[in-house]
């Protein structure tokens, strides 16, 4: 591009300066005499007295030389202009550096949280809000408000960009972005970052008719029932279509039951009341369901079934003492599916537990943010509790910088082409395998 410049440079120069000298050839070479200037009518001389430079009836005295060319047909040189005097430039006045304390000196900060109560988000969330202030210029005072996923993405996308409003979603929801009800374009969002990399598994209740991946391929017997929050098949979430597309791959019998919530505490009810045997979450549910509800592994109620992350992921260990860990999908599928998996669920594991603000926040309060958690997640007394929560280290797996944000928003841009890859898969699965 530099080389392409200089060239086009040099090409013009050498342009202008022939231009130049045809110009003086074509008025300094001609030896026509110049014809005597055609007489003007008093109307039009009137008018040409206020611009043109009065004639000295003797002798011309020297003038200055034009600086630009005289006016075709005229021997009289350009009149100087007469500039006015310059008027005095004011002192610019000091813009007041933005006082981020006194900004959140005895405010409330509301946190939306993209999911129902009880669920590892919303666990998470309430953690973060009880402790995330005394990491805050100003300690302001932090609340937890819960909405469906869309809902709590519309409202912070209009939420005035004071930071004053934020958001936690349990993943990236990217495909949601061009769904009739969405307000919001996740590639303009500010981001503040994730406090967690997002590893898909599937566990079964001890009441599934297989308990193995192994014994469930090729299976022809009572199927495996999995509830979900849709009605229609552009509602598939990631979950719920890696598990669909799961029991296709290894020609599992099962069946997606649509219900009205599906969140982890919802889940674990139906679970227990056998109305579903399968559950798909993330890494965080299975490190953190055990702390959150001890018993649910360590009494065998639920087995892990299959390890859906992607490569690059953070590999799963047990979840409990003595525990064991389920096989990864990668490792039993051939290479034409791994590609066909990547596509469609690759996006969603960049995200667990991601944080962003309302577009056009000014880079001080975002910046604020990120400090604030690389803070909070090196204090001892609000890690432990975090940890304990989402089942892994925070301080290595978080990530709270412009380089998440860029990340993020590539994948959100590329949303329309990740949904046009999806759509034929999500229409068929969801004809195959949900309950209508």
């Amino acid at each position: 591009m530099t080389e392409m410049f200089h060239n086009f440079r040099d090409i013009s120069a050498s342009f202008a300066v022939a231009v130049l000298a045809l110009t003086i050839v074509a008025c300094g070479s001609d030896p026509t005499a110049t014809p005597a200037p055609t007489p003007t009518p008093a109307s039009e001389a009137e008018s040409e007295e206020e611009s043109a430079a009065p004639a000295t009836p003797t002798a011309v005295a020297a003038a200055p030389t034009p600086t630009s060319a005289p006016a075709s047909g005229s021997d009289q040189p350009a009149p100087t202009p007469t500039l006015a005097p310059p008027t005095p430039t004011p002192a610019p006045t000091a813009t007041p550096a933005f006082d981020v304390a006194s900004h959140f000196q005895g405010q409330t900060v509301r946190l939306i949280v993209g999911s129902q109560p009880g669920g590892g988000t919303d666990a998470s969330a309430r953690w973060i809000a009880r402790g995330l202030g005394e990491f805050f210029p100003g300690n302001p005072r932090f609340i937890v408000s819960n909405l469906p996923s869309v809902a709590a993405m519309n409202a912070v996308w209009g939420a005035e960009p004071d930071g004053f409003m934020f958001t936690e979603l349990a993943q990236g929801y990217f495909p949601t972005q061009l769904e009739r009800v969405a307000n919001y374009d996740l590639s303009k969002v500010r981001v503040i970052g994730n406090t967690a990399l997002r590893t898909s598994v599937m566990s079964i209740a001890n009441h599934a008719p297989y308990l193995s991946l192994e014994e469930a391929t090729g299976a022809s017997g009572d199927p495996l029932i999995h509830a979900a929050e849709l009605t229609k098949y552009t509602e598939f979430s990631s979950s719920e279509l890696v598990f669909a597309w799961i029991c296709d791959k290894f020609d599992i019998p099962c069946l997606v039951v649509p219900v009205i919530d599906s969140s982890t505490s919802q889940e674990l009810l139906m679970l227990q009341r056998e109305e579903v045997n399968s559950m798909m979450h993330t890494d965080v549910s299975w490190y953190g369901l055990p702390a959150r509800n001890p018993g649910l592994y360590e009494d065998g109620f639920l087995l892990g079934f299959v390890d859906l992350s992607v490569p690059g992921a953070p590999p799963l260990t047990p979840n409990i003492p003595g525990g064991t860990v389920p096989p990864n999908v990668w490792e039993l599928l051939p290479d034409d599916a791994l590609a066909d998996y990547n596509t469609l669920f690759g996006p969603d594991q960049i995200v667990s537990k991601v944080f962003w603000l309302p577009p056009d926040t000014p880079e001080t309060i975002v910046n604020t943010y990120r400090q604030a958690f690389k803070d909070a997640v090196q204090d001892a007394e609000f890690v432990e509790g975090l940890n304990r929560l989402l089942g892994q280290q925070v301080h290595e797996t978080g990530q709270f910088d412009q380089a998440y944000e860029d990340l993020f928003h590539g994948v959100a841009a590329g949303a329309s082409e990740y949904a046009v890859t999806s759509e034929a898969e999500k229409q068929r699965l969801f004809n195959k395998y949900v309950v209508q």
